[in-house]
């Protein structure tokens, strides 16, 4: 499945717009490259869903300013991945695609 943008250019902490892939998936991926001018830490989680409803984290990581989060997980199905900056300083700029298979 092709990557999808779910978070584009995020200046606040939320989630993503998800990816419904249509059928279960079970290995999920995210990249995440943050930018901007802040000092803490933004924390960006990958999170899967059965229903599109209620989501469960399979991974989350905290990326500086001029990094790149990258996150993965296996051996867990579900049909809808999103990416979600659960901690956005003020000053961060967060984009992140999804992908699945």
């Amino acid at each position: 499945m092709l990557p999808f943008q779910s978070l584009d250019a995020a200046t606040e902490a939320g989630p993503g717009g998800a990816l419904d892939a249509q059928e279960s998936l079970a290995s999920w991926s995210m990249v995440a490259p943050v930018s901007g001018t802040f000092e803490d830490l933004v924390v960006i989680a990958l999170e899967v869903s059965h229903d599109g409803s209620s989501w469960v984290q399979l991974d989350s990581q905290n990326v500086p300013s001029g990094e790149v989060g990258t996150a993965n997980a296996t051996a867990f199905p579900a049909r809808y991945v999103r990416a979600n900056c659960t901690t956005c300083p003020t000053g961060a700029v967060v984009s992140a695609t999804v992908a699945g298979s």
